[in-house]
């Protein structure tokens, strides 16, 4: 429905000008759902950060040490125990960091998907 509004001119004319009301592409249960694939496309993905020990060759006990949500150019690290909080650029070093104990080695499992070719982060102590 167009709206007309009144605008002084230099003079003190008047110029009529008609604003266009935008147009309703889709009801609110539309724009629900496109909220909803939003969300869903824009998602961080989420992983957990796992501990893998090694004796002789015989591997040990593991351990999940951290959660994260991995964002397009960063991601957020939270220890299991709420000790830890970690905002990095490379998820690789991060992991890292949780391969550092003597005879471990330390990689990401993602959350809520199969694993993909190509898709581990992993780190061994050096």
């Amino acid at each position: 429905m167009p709206v007309e509004a009144t605008h002084g001119g230099a003079q003190g004319a008047h110029e009529e000008a008609r604003l266009e009301t935008p147009e309703v592409v889709c009801g609110r249960k539309g724009f629900g759902v496109l909220v909803d694939e939003m969300a869903s496309e824009l998602a961080p993905r989420l992983f957990a950060v796992v501990q893998e020990y090694y004796e002789d060759g015989e591997q040990g006990d593991d351990r999940i040490v951290a959660w994260g949500m991995a964002f397009e150019d960063y991601a957020e690290i939270v220890g299991v125990g709420g000790g830890l909080r970690m905002s990095v650029t490379s998820l690789e070093r991060a992991v890292g960091r949780f391969a550092r104990a003597l005879g471990a080695s330390a990689r990401v499992v993602w959350v809520g998907r199969p694993i993909m070719a190509g898709e581990t982060v992993a780190a061994d102590a050096a």
